[in-house]
């Protein structure tokens, strides 16, 4: 079978009666020796983003950058960011028999969020996960599988 990788920071009950759709799925990982939480889990995303605050919580520094090359970013409001550059990260999800370790680039961009990190496609498809935004949960192989 699959391990279930839980979001456990959800709240079983949902808040304010609205359905599960209306959450973000958020997981947890273990990466540059940090467990990191709040990490969404968004299909829609063409790349891995990490935030500014991550960066610097992981005490990364500029020389672990990769340089930028292309344009500036959009977001919805039409304020531009400039990423920092890429970092290649191994982040592991889960734990015990449900462990799995994959590297990630990262694009490091300076921008508020209410997230530590975006894991997009790229990573997804590289974990060969299944994620349920109803369920909250997401699901992947291992080598056990």
């Amino acid at each position: 079978g699959l391990p279930l990788l839980d979001n456990s920071d959800a709240d079983p009950e949902v808040p304010g009666g609205s359905p599960n759709y209306q959450i973000p799925l958020l997981v947890r990982a273990h990466m540059a020796n940090f467990d990191v939480h709040q990490i969404l889990v968004d299909q829609g995303s063409s790349c891995d983003v990490m935030y500014s605050g991550l960066f610097k919580t992981l005490q990364l520094s500029e020389k672990n950058l990769i340089h930028y090359v292309g344009p500036d970013l959009q977001g919805f409001n039409s304020s531009i960011t400039k990423p920092w550059g890429y970092v290649d990260l191994i982040v592991t999800f889960g734990e015990e028999k449900a462990m799995k370790s994959v590297k990630v680039q990262f694009m490091v961009v300076d921008c508020p969020s209410l997230y530590n990190c975006i894991i997009g496609r790229t990573t997804l498809a590289e974990l060969y996960v299944v994620s349920s935004t109803i369920h909250l949960k997401m699901k992947y192989y291992t080598q056990d599988d």
